[in-house]
């Protein structure tokens, strides 16, 4: 089965050293990253602050924390409307367990 992937182009590419960054794909979480998402202390029912989102997301994508600092909010929005479906059966496979 392949993992569910998503790839946002941003609408303000970040430079990282020599490179240029155009592109985020996000991805299903692995352990890994599901262990550094509940390291960031979300509570459940009350809004996503912005350092939980730049935590999401540099447990699914590739960016380095630095990286995600230089996102523009236009592109952390957009990056946090894939958050949901990627993380999405979390709930319900706990609750299987």
């Amino acid at each position: 089965m392949d993992w569910k992937t998503q790839t946002h182009t941003l609408a303000h590419p970040v430079k990282a050293g020599e490179r240029e960054i155009k592109t985020v794909t996000m991805r299903e979480p692995d352990i890994d990253a599901l262990e550094a998402i509940e390291e960031l202390d979300i509570e459940q029912g009350k809004p996503l602050k912005v350092k939980h989102m730049r935590g999401i997301i540099v447990a699914l994508s590739d960016l380095t924390h630095e990286e995600a600092g230089k996102l523009h909010r236009d592109d952390l929005a957009g990056l946090g409307e894939f958050i949901a479906p990627l993380l999405g059966d979390q709930d319900e496979e706990a609750e299987q367990s």
